[in-house]
């Protein structure tokens, strides 16, 4: 969202804290907890209602102006593929450093350039940030042709289907893709389920709560009941991965809601501004903490493939403050070439 008057201050902030979450995912110090599995867990999905609200938002600011559409498309490239292949710079760099094993060749780096990482254990996130910034448009526009309970529900169905068909699209993707991903694990399951389908509601869900004018007490209160009765549902009554997930993923959009209940309440000044600057620059964090976390579980068998992290919180330490740095990092080399190119600032 470039434009200022399209911002919101909580969705800065529950940005923030979703990256965090997305952090204490890989370190797991919070694993078997129920905060750990009801909410940090959702840390992703939670990233796709807010990019729902925030591209909704984007598009509102601008109404009808002609050239919206070369602007967004232009626009996302930009801000998305310039940070990235600075991110792939340096996940190579560290391949031919460490002698890492992984895929390498001309078919791989440019597959990567694309925005396709199945030699980057998280980088399935990235191709579906992509993907479904290429499809919002025209998502958008359905949601436009439907009243709001009509494209909620029509995406519920995708997103419901879609779990519970979960394994047969995911060997449709490995043939689709040529087995491209890894082969075992939740990192061989991933690469070949990134398709939009399953994240419909997130995003359609997204696009209706921008276009509210605020969040609502009765609202939120829905949310919170909604919320217990799906934990109750899932908890005491549903058993297999496939209904388990549905729910959960009908669950996303209130625990958004609820979150950004939370995080609009007044908040120490120092927290506030961190959790935004964290939201501001969750790209630049997500894309710093891949190359880290990768390249510490390619180099020395460490993360979440390899069971939880000896030392858990500091792990989620060396994660947050590794990041950090190299997106300071990042924003002061952009700032020296702009002094020596505007264009490249």
């Amino acid at each position: 969202m470039e434009a200022g008057r399209a911002r919101r201050p909580e969705i800065d902030r529950l940005k923030g804290l979703a990256i965090l979450g997305v952090m204490l995912i890989h370190a797991q110090p919070l694993v078997g907890t129920f905060v750990g599995d009801r909410i940090v867990n959702r840390a992703v999905p939670v990233f796709l209602v807010l990019f729902g609200m925030t591209s909704e938002l984007w598009w509102a600011a601008r109404g009808s102006r002609r050239g919206s559409l070369r602007e967004w498309y232009a626009g996302r490239a930009r801000r998305l593929f310039v940070p990235l292949w600075s991110a792939l710079a340096l996940w190579w760099i560290l391949v031919a450093a460490l002698d890492l094993s992984t895929a390498t060749g001309p078919g791989v780096l440019v597959a990567s350039a694309l925005g396709y990482l199945p030699w980057i254990g998280t980088g399935w996130f990235v191709t579906l940030v992509l993907l479904l910034v290429a499809l919002f448009p025209p998502v958008r526009a359905a949601v436009d042709r439907l009243s709001a309970p009509r494209a909620l529900a029509l995406a519920a169905a995708a997103t419901v289907v879609s779990y519970l068909c979960m394994f047969e699209i995911n060997a449709a993707g490995r043939w689709l893709l040529l087995a491209s991903g890894p082969q075992g694990g939740l990192g061989g399951f991933f690469y070949f389920w990134i398709f939009p389908p399953a994240r419909a509601f997130a995003i359609v869900g997204g696009i209706v709560l921008a276009r509210r004018a605020a969040l609502d007490g009765r609202l939120v209160a829905a949310s919170v009941l909604a919320l217990a009765a799906g934990w109750t549902l899932s908890i005491r009554w549903l058993d297999g991965p496939r209904a388990v997930e549905a729910v959960a993923a009908l669950l996303d959009v209130p625990l958004t809601i609820v979150l950004l209940a939370l995080v609009a309440c007044p908040l120490p000044g120092a927290a506030a501004r961190a959790l935004a600057w964290c939201g501001v620059a969750s790209w630049g964090l997500y894309l710093a903490q891949m190359v880290i976390h990768d390249g510490l579980h390619a180099a020395l068998a460490v993360g979440p493939s390899e069971g939880t992290p000896a030392v858990p919180w500091g792990y989620f330490a060396l994660l947050g403050l590794g990041s950090v740095a190299l997106v300071l990092a990042g924003a002061s080399v952009r700032r020296l070439l702009g002094r020596w190119d505007p264009r490249l600032g």
